[in-house]
């Protein structure tokens, strides 16, 4: 199957990810988002493998070692998050450029994750901007 392009998404929770790419995915045809995995509860109305995938601690522990994660991290709370390859593989197959949005955290750095990245800053005043 020949490498299809990954976009990537990254900034600190509260920069403005999620509305740069649902604009993206309103514009753009031929996006699709990757479907984080976590180790969080559910909750209500919340849809397996639509939202998230929801994986027990053992199970994402077991994914982690078989190289199953692209990239994952592990919060304060003790949660874990992370990006599936079978989800870039399956984005891939149905023809589609993956989007991955990603925290980027110094655990995540630390890691060894260094790929290709769009980076988002939370806003800023006006008089910082390029015009």
């Amino acid at each position: 199957m020949p490498s299809r392009p990954v976009l990537v998404v990254t900034g600190p929770s509260g920069a403005g990810k999620g509305t740069l790419i649902k604009g993206l995915l309103e514009r753009v045809d031929g996006l699709e988002v990757a479907v984080s995995a976590t180790t969080r509860p559910q909750r209500p109305g919340e849809v397996d493998g639509r939202d998230y995938w929801f994986l027990s601690d053992d199970e994402f522990t077991r994914r982690v070692g078989q190289g199953d994660f692209l990239e994952w991290v592990e919060y304060v709370s003790g949660r874990r998050y992370g990006t599936l390859g079978s989800e870039m593989e399956r984005i891939a197959r149905e023809g589609a450029v993956c989007v991955l949005e990603l925290d980027r955290t110094r655990r995540a750095a630390e890691n060894g994750q260094n790929d290709a990245q769009c980076g988002r800053s939370p806003p800023a005043d006006d008089a910082t901007h390029a015009h």
